[in-house]
């Protein structure tokens, strides 16, 4: 919403045009695209880290059981 508000206002088009023929005028990927991609560049980079670094010990947290967060209502707590 806020790309295809930024890309009208700026390229002075009117708001009824497609999303997407929007983004082929302005020729600029999706913002989802972009997200996505950012992300799995941050996930690569966490993996490729030492295993001692915090974000790497965060991305791991899962698959140790005593660092594993309690989720939800528990009926014994």
């Amino acid at each position: 919403m806020i790309q295809n508000q930024f890309i009208i206002y700026n390229l002075k088009i009117e708001g009824n045009v497609p999303y997407h023929f929007l983004l082929i005028k302005a020729s600029i990927p999706y913002i989802e695209n972009m997200a996505m991609f950012r992300y799995l560049m941050y996930k690569e980079k966490i993996q490729n880290m030492d295993p001692n670094i915090l974000p790497k010990i965060t991305s791991n947290s899962n698959k140790i059981p005593h660092l594993c967060l309690k989720r939800g209502w528990r009926k014994d707590a």
